[in-house]
C-alpha cells in the first residue's frame, strides 16, 4: 500500500532578478523530499506561480495569481536582491503583496511560517534600477519595524545551505504537530533545471554522531587557526604603531621617511601574510559547518522517531559553546577590521595589503555571522524537540 505522507505546502515569492535562486529552492525541496521529509512522513509541495497559477483575466496579473494559486500554504518563502517587483493595484509589487497576504494569515493566528531571504552580493551595474531598489529598501525598513527577522545570503550555494537547514527544522517541527488535513500519496517533486540524486542509504544515528564529532573538530581547528592569526596580526599592528610613536617622539616631529617606509612595509607584509594564512581555512570551515549542521538536523529527526526527543537536546551544550566561541571570534575580527580600514593610505604596498587583509576579514565575518544565525535556528529546533 502506498505510504501516506503529510503534505506541507511551500509558497515561493520573488521578483524576476532571482530566477536562478527560485530554482535553488526547488532543488532543495526535491532533495529534502528524498531524505529528511520522507523519514518524517512529510512531503513538501512547492507552489510557484509558473506551475500553479492558471491563465485568465482579473484586475491585474497578480490578482489572477492570488485567485488561482493555492493559498492554503504552511510555509512562505520570499527571495529578493535588487528589485521589489512589478507594482500591483494593491501593493508596491506582486511579491510584496504575496508577503502581505502571508503576514495577514499569521496575524490572524493561522499556522504559517514566513522565511525571507535577501541576496547581499553586489549586482552588476547594468541591472540596477534606482526606483526598484528604493522600493525594496523601503520594504526592508518596514520589515525591521514590524518584527521580521530575515536572512542574508551571498550566492546560490549559501542560499541552498541556509534553506536546507531552515526547511529541515520546519519539517521536524511541523511533523510533530497535529495530523494534517491534506494527505496524498507522495510523488517526487523533481526540479526542472537541476538533477537531484536519490540517496541509496541514509546515514543512521551512529553515523551522524561520528559526522557531527568529526566536522565539529575540523571546524574548531579552523576557527582556532584563524583566531590565532587574527590575534597575531592585531599584536603586530599595535607593535608597529608603538614603534612609529617612539620614532616620532624621538625626532620631535615627523619621523624620517626611510624609517616610516620600513615600518609601513613591515605592517604590509604582516597583513599579506595574515591573508595567506586564513584564506585556505575559510572553505575548510564552510564545508565542515555545512556538514555538521545538516547532520545535527538529521540526528534530531531520528531521535524523535525513536521516541527519545530529549536526546536531541544533548547537543545543546556543544551548540552553545560553539556560539560563544564564534561570538568572541567575530568581536576580535570586527575590531581588527576597524583598525585595518582606518590605516592611512601611505604607500601602494600598504593599500594592497589592506585590501587583502580586509577582504579576508570581510569573508570571514560574513561566514561566521551566517553560522551564528543558523546555529540559533538549530538551537531553537533542538529546544523545541526536547
Amino acid at each position: 500500500m502506498p505510504q501516506q505522507r503529510k503534505v506541507l505546502r511551500v509558497f515561493l515569492a520573488s521578483p524576476s532578478d532571482v530566477a536562478d535562486e527560485r530554482d535553488v529552492i526547488e532543488a532543495v525541496i526535491s532533495e529534502l523530499n528524498y531524505s529528511i521529509a520522507r523519514s518524517q512522513g512529510v512531503l513538501l509541495e512547492l507552489v510557484r506561480w509558473e506551475t500553479h497559477a492558471i491563465p485568465g483575466v482579473a484586475a491585474d496579473a497578480q490578482a489572477r495569481v492570488n485567485e488561482t494559486a493555492p493559498q492554503d500554504y504552511d510555509i512562505f518563502i520570499g527571495l529578493f536582491w535588487t528589485r521589489a517587483g512589478t507594482k500591483t493595484l494593491r501593493a508596491d509589487s506582486g511579491s510584496i503583496e504575496e508577503y502581505e497576504i502571508a503576514r495577514a494569515k499569521l496575524d490572524r493566528g493561522e499556522n504559517v511560517e514566513i522565511m525571507l531571504y535577501f541576496k547581499q552580493s553586489a549586482p552588476p551595474l547594468a541591472i540596477i534600477d534606482a526606483e526598484q531598489f528604493g522600493r525594496l529598501r523601503a520594504f526592508q525598513e518596514k520589515l525591521k519595524q514590524t518584527g521580521v527577522l530575515s536572512a542574508a545570503f551571498d550566492d546560490e550555494h549559501d542560499l541552498a545551505k541556509q534553506a536546507r537547514i531552515h526547511l529541515s527544522l520546519q519539517i521536524t517541527r511541523m511533523a510533530a504537530e497535529s495530523p494534517a488535513t491534506r494527505e496524498q500519496t507522495p510523488t517526487p517533486v523533481l526540479c526542472k533545471s537541476r538533477e537531484v540524486a536519490q540517496p541509496d542509504d541514509e546515514p543512521g544515528l551512529l553515523d551522524l554522531e561520528e559526522v557531527i564529532a568529526a566536522e565539529l573538530s575540523e571546524m574548531t581547528a579552523a576557527v582556532e587557526r584563524i583566531s590565532e592569526a587574527t590575534s597575531e596580526l592585531g599584536d603586530s599592528i599595535s607593535a608597529h604603531a608603538d614603534r612609529m610613536n617612539e620614532i616620532t617622539d624621538a625626532a620631535a616631529g615627523p619621523p624620517p621617511r626611510n624609517q616610516s617606509r620600513q615600518l609601513i612595509s613591515a605592517a604590509a607584509s604582516d597583513m599579506i601574510s595574515f591573508a595567506a594564512k586564513v584564506e585556505p581555512d575559510i572553505p575548510v570551515y564552510k564545508r565542515a559547518f555545512e556538514k555538521m549542521a545538516g547532520a545535527i538536523v538529521a540526528y534530531t529527526s531520528i531521535v524523535k522517531d525513536l521516541g527519545e526527543p530529549h536526546q536531541a537536546g544533548e547537543a545543546l551544550p556543544a551548540i552553545t559553546q560553539l556560539q560563544g566561541s564564534l561570538l568572541l571570534g567575530v568581536e576580535g575580527m570586527e575590531a581588527l577590521y576597524g583598525t585595518i580600514v582606518s590605516l592611512p593610505r601611505m604607500t601602494a604596498d600598504l593599500n594592497k595589503a589592506k585590501r587583502a587583509a580586509g577582504g579576508a576579514l570581510e569573508r570571514l565575518l560574513s561566514e561566521l555571522r551566517g553560522s551564528l544565525q543558523l546555529l540559533k535556528a538549530i538551537e531553537d529546533g533542538l529546544r523545541a524537540a526536547e
